[in-house]
C-alpha cells in the first residue's frame, strides 16, 4: 500500500506507528555530511547527536538549517551555540539561516552541495524521529540521487517510537505528521512511498 491511498479515517493508532516510525533505521554509514534540521529545541535534542556523529564521522561538515526564531535567536543560531560547547570546530560548521520549512532546509543547501560535493555525497539527516520519514521524502524529492541520504533520529522526549501514544500531546503531535504526510504526497509536494 501507497501513502496516496491513505485517507484520515485510516490514521488509527498502528497505521501512525507504521507511517511515522517504522520507516527508518539510524543508520551506521560514515557520512561526508551532517545535516541537522532546526526546529524550536534543536539545540537540547538535536546538537548533542550531531555532536557525537560528528566525532563519529570525522572530517565531516555539519550544516544547521533554521531561519524561524526561537527567542531572540534563530534556530540555526542556538544550535551552533550548542555544538561550540561540545567543541565541535567552528571551521567545520555551515550556518544555513533562512529555511523556514523542510523544504527550504534541503532546497537552500543545493549551492554549498554543489560547490563543496559537486552534488554526489553521503549526507546524513538529523531531525526527530516523528519528523524524519517526511524528512526523508522531501529529501528525495528535492535532493539530486547522487546525494545519498542516511537518517539519524534525535529523540525528544514525547514523542519516540515507544511512547508517542501515551500522552495527548504526543498523540496529537503524530498524528497531524501522519495527515501532513498523507497531504503533501497526494498534493505533490512530496514523492509517494511504500507503507
Amino acid at each position: 500500500m501507497f501513502l496516496s491511498q491513505l485517507e484520515e479515517k485510516d490514521l488509527n493508532q498502528d497505521m501512525i506507528q507504521k507511517i511515522i516510525f517504522e520507516s527508518f533505521e539510524n543508520t551506521t554509514e560514515k557520512c561526508d555530511v551532517i545535516l541537522v534540521l532546526g526546529s524550536k529545541k534543536a539545540h537540547i535534542y538535536k546538537a548533542p547527536v550531531a555532536s557525537q556523529k560528528y566525532i563519529e564521522n570525522q572530517g565531516a561538515k555539519i550544516i544547521l538549517t533554521g531561519g524561524k526564531k526561537v527567542t531572540e535567536k534563530k534556530e540555526y543560531e542556538l544550535m551552533y551555540e550548542a555544538l561550540i560547547q561540545e567543541q565541535v570546530k567552528p571551521e567545520d560548521i555551515i550556518l544555513e539561516k533562512e529555511a523556514m520549512n523542510t523544504k527550504e532546509n534541503f532546497v537552500n543547501i543545493l549551492p554549498f552541495l554543489q560547490e563543496h560535493y559537486h552534488m554526489s555525497c553521503k549526507l546524513m539527516l538529523i531531525t526527530t524521529a516523528f519528523h524524519m520519514r517526511r524528512s526523508l521524502l522531501t529529501a528525495k524529492t528535492n535532493l539530486p540521487e547522487s546525494v545519498q541520504v542516511f537518517p539519524y533520529a534525535a529523540e525528544d522526549q514525547n514523542t519516540k517510537k515507544d511512547n508517542w501514544f501515551l500522552t495527548e500531546n504526543g498523540y496529537n503531535r503524530c498524528l497531524l505528521e501522519a495527515k501532513k504526510i498523507i497531504t503533501y504526497v497526494k498534493n505533490g509536494f512530496i514523492v509517494d512511498d511504500m507503507i
